[in-house]
């Protein structure tokens, strides 16, 4: 009758999920790391809380599936001063926009940013700060952005213009920032059943903000005890551009999936495109 049948949507889901950790598999080899230890970054974000607990929520499976390439791709189109990479990164970028969940979409760009940022300065530096090397890679990370824009244009244009008559554009703060990440729930990260949990049939949730609904799937992050441990581990062993890069990138992260417990959060919805228009920080 038209529609898809619940098992398509079963592989689909499940196919960008796989994706998703071949991603990071990849990415962390490009990155220099060895099989094992790649194996292992896949592993956890296939199997990462943030990512199972979004299983239902098919559009914002698409753009997390493709996140991890358009890393990539942005990396190789810098280290290798590839202008191949650059075309794909942006090809992939606009696989993000049209997986059809515009949020996730937009911290994804200003995700990249923060990294190509930091590797920009670091390159700067060991280059004693090179106007042409400069020129290059900016140009290599704007044709990219250019280029994932501009094949979405046909959507994003006509949604720019209809946000104006919906409902985002006029959110107030308090809305802005529901379900913003508890510091109570920092103890998820270690117990994710801490404030009990919610399936398909019962709901024993008692913890922050317990009476919005889908609280606990929205902020639930768990990764593992292992991965945890592994991270903070790496980011004093191996204090290389990639981790300080991650790790900067992280704990910024974080930060702005506190929301309204985040004193400076109200900058954010003022001063960066787009925070104003959605809702749910963490």
């Amino acid at each position: 009758n038209g529609y898809l049948s619940y098992l398509v949507m079963e592989y689909y889901a499940i196919t960008h999920v796989l994706l998703f950790g071949a991603g990071v598999y990849f990415l962390c080899r490009e990155l220099g790391s060895q099989r094992p230890g790649a194996f292992i970054a896949g592993t956890t974000a296939l199997f990462s809380g943030r990512l199972i607990h979004q299983m239902f929520n098919a559009a914002m499976l698409y753009p997390y599936s493709w996140s991890p390439w358009c890393i990539l791709f942005m990396y190789r189109a810098i280290e290798r001063k590839c202008w191949k990479s650059t075309s794909i990164g942006g090809i992939l970028l606009s696989f993000t926009i049209f997986g059809g969940h515009i949020q996730l979409a937009m911290y994804i760009f200003y995700s990249i940013g923060i990294l190509f940022t930091i590797l920009l300065y670091t390159k700067l530096r060991e280059s004693n700060y090179s106007f042409t090397l400069g020129a290059q890679l900016i140009g290599r990370y704007g044709l990219m952005n250019i280029i994932g824009v501009g094949l979405t244009a046909i959507i994003l244009i006509p949604t720019i213009e209809l946000i104006e008559y919906s409902l985002r554009s006029d959110f107030s703060y308090e809305e802005i920032t529901s379900y913003s990440f508890h510091p109570r729930q920092m103890i998820t990260l270690l117990m994710p059943d801490f404030f009990g949990k919610v399936n398909a049939f019962s709901s024993s949730y008692w913890g922050p903000m317990a009476q919005e609904y889908g609280r606990y799937w929205e902020t639930y992050h768990y990764m593992g005890i292992l991965p945890l441990f592994l991270t903070g581990i790496a980011l004093f062993v191996r204090r290389d551009r990639a981790t300080t890069a991650f790790g900067v990138l992280a704990v910024i992260c974080y930060l702005l999936a506190f929301g309204s417990e985040l004193p400076l959060y109200p900058l954010i919805v003022d001063y960066l495109p787009g925070f104003k228009n959605f809702r749910v920080p963490s």
